[in-house]
């Protein structure tokens, strides 16, 4: 039976590595479905384990890990309520695969499996980015070509790296002490079949490290380039004849060192000049979003109110620029995973953050770990962009951040009978959640079929009670609010449409939502409200025409014609981002008005 469960749970750990090849989507997908329903299932083989004979020992990271996924489900309930978002959800099973992990490392001991298998992912994943390089398949992003099973070709770049860096780790080793110990291979075979094993593998690191490195030059990740030239500089610095050459060279060693990264990260800039004045702006807004709140954050998962908030209050207190202008709009990540943390779980969460990480890097570098210089890829290219808010990353973290826990000094030996509480008490929480997490994703697929009618604008035939029976589950999804008071305002519900805008934009702080609040106090005569959305919008995406256009609309509808010249003058004046023949048409209609306002040379 122990045996069998070994068997069992080896198969289910490498099934959750495998579920990193599925798309990855930003909302509900089948990746996120099958990564809860394999961690139940390990958890189950874990638990039947443990009752049999297994033994468990807490350690700091453990106790760490524990600390921060209690103060962050604190933090959320605080400002949410009772009820879980659906993010939430997502960091509670992050932290149930962690002690997945940390159970199986325990009871098997297996490094070599998780490591063949992280690999062997890696040549999927490239041969994805060809074909879709050869339009073979299609991307996931209708402006990257290259995004592997990803929605962004940032991620996937970032992917690839760490598995480039893993694969060189490996084939360095190899040439260093001819294979690497593998004690969980059956030393009771044969030489012959052992070798053949080593050569197999050997095969499989070499393909996989020269397929990532071509797909990841194809994708033009800045993030993941900065990552892998860091970590290879890195495994440069640690060789012994760097370090013989740098005592002997010190000035020339360093000062080539600080030329060559120069260039490099001008080259970088140079590649996507607008995409990294875009990020800068973000990190300034980034920064103003933390200051509001620098304690204790936001919460998990808010981070894009708190961007839009901050953005609407600079632009409300500062004079709009057109370069300033260009760049912002609302954004899902600070394209800086630390900004980010620090934005959502404040100064206290960040700690916890920096104190897991700290201690596990110096474990993986103090046992000289396999995965030390792959972690490396993760947080050096975390400075420019989300790889901790992305699931597959997400699941290759937490198999590092278990990895060689057991050796850390702090260690707690727990009794059997303790360990199985435990792991019931997360195996029923699991389960639980799962069942909840089931009717949000039935609900979600249901409204994604529902949306048809909505785009085809057949609001006859719908009625407003399906929009209430997805609301409680899909009430934090920001398409659905804006689908859902949309609806109402079509159908003329304009009360309820009103509440559900509000609440739209109390959670989300979206402009959508500001513009339909606006049409509707400006429809029941509530001018200053009304004026107050439409300026909050145009605040909130000084980019966009259609904010500009409202505006000017509301006060060229309310007779306040100079307003409404000057804002026509200035929608006129103001580069366009993306033209399109809504925005012909919005430009053609403001043209004819302020033709009108000018010829008729109204008394303002």
């Amino acid at each position: 039976m122990k045996y069998l469960l070994q068997y069992l749970m080896t198969i289910t750990v490498i099934l959750l590595f495998m579920t990193i090849i599925l798309p990855c989507y930003e909302d509900i997908g089948p990746q996120t479905n099958w990564l809860i329903i394999l961690i139940s299932i390990l958890l189950t083989f874990i638990l039947l384990y443990t009752a049999l004979n297994g033994k468990l020992r807490l350690n700091i990271i453990d106790i760490l890990c524990s600390c921060a996924v209690l103060y962050t489900l604190l933090q959320g309930s605080i400002l949410n309520g009772i009820n879980f978002t659906p993010i939430q959800y997502n960091y509670l099973y992050l932290f149930f695969l962690y002690v997945a992990f940390r159970c199986y490392g325990i009871f098997i001991n297996n490094d070599s499996i998780i490591f063949i298998t992280i690999i062997s992912l890696g040549i999927p994943q490239s041969l994805f980015g060809i074909l879709q390089y050869f339009n073979l398949l299609n991307s996931f992003n209708s402006y990257n070509t290259i995004t592997g099973s990803f929605f962004n070709s940032g991620p996937y770049g970032i992917f690839l790296g760490v598995i480039h860096i893993l694969s060189f780790t490996y084939l360095t080793k190899h040439f260093q002490a001819t294979r690497i110990q593998h004690p969980d291979w059956d030393i009771s075979c044969s030489p012959k079949i052992r070798n053949m094993q080593i050569r197999i593998l050997y095969i499989t690191v070499l393909l996989c490290y020269f397929l990532t490195l071509s797909v990841l030059l194809i994708t033009l990740s800045r993030a993941a380039f900065v990552g892998v030239v860091f970590s290879y500089s890195l495994i440069l610095m640690s060789s012994t004849k760097f370090q013989s050459t740098f005592r002997k060279y010190k000035k020339i060693t360093g000062l080539s060192f600080l030329i060559l990264f120069c260039v490099f990260g001008i080259t970088l800039f140079l590649i996507k000049p607008v995409s990294a004045n875009g990020r800068l702006y973000i990190w300034k807004i980034s920064v103003i979003a933390i200051s509001q709140n620098p304690i204790f954050g936001c919460g998990q998962g808010n981070f894009p109110r708190r961007f839009t908030q901050a953005q609407e209050q600079y632009f409300l207190n500062n004079k709009l620029t057109t370069k300033e202008t260009l760049l912002a709009e609302p954004v899902k990540y600070a394209f800086n995973d630390y900004l980010n943390i620090l934005t959502e779980k404040g100064f206290i969460g960040f700690l916890f953050f920096v104190a897991i990480s700290g201690i596990s890097i110096c474990n993986l570098f103090r046992n000289k770990s396999i995965y030390r210089y792959a972690t490396i890829v993760l947080f050096i290219s975390a400075f420019f962009s989300y790889p901790f808010q992305v699931l597959p990353l997400q699941i290759l973290f937490i198999a590092f951040l278990a990895d060689k826990t057991n050796d850390t000094k702090l260690i707690i030996p727990l009794k059997k009978s303790v360990g199985i509480l435990i792991i019931s008490c997360i195996y029923c929480i699991s389960w639980l959640c799962y069942c909840n997490y089931k009717q949000i994703i039935y609900h979600y697929k249901i409204w994604t079929q529902e949306k048809e009618f909505i785009s085809l604008s057949r609001y006859e035939f719908r009625d407003s009670q399906t929009f209430k029976q997805h609301y409680k589950y899909l009430q934090y999804n920001a398409f659905f609010l804006y689908d859902y008071a949309n609806f109402l305002y079509k159908k003329g519900e304009i009360d309820h449409a009103l509440y559900i805008s509000k609440v739209g934009a109390e959670k989300f702080n979206l402009s959508e939502f500001h513009n339909i609040l606006g049409t509707i106090y400006q429809e029941t005569e509530q001018l200053y409200e009304a004026e107050s959305h439409f300026k909050r919008s145009l605040a909130i995406t000084p980019n966009k025409l259609y904010p500009k256009f409202k505006l000017a609309m509301f006060y060229y509808d309310t007779g306040q014609y100079k307003k409404a010249c000057e804002t026509i003058s200035y929608c006129l004046k103001a580069p366009i981002k993306i033209e399109s023949e809504a925005t012909r048409s919005m430009i053609s209609q403001l043209a004819k008005i302020h033709e009108e306002l000018q010829c008729n040379s109204i008394n303002y």
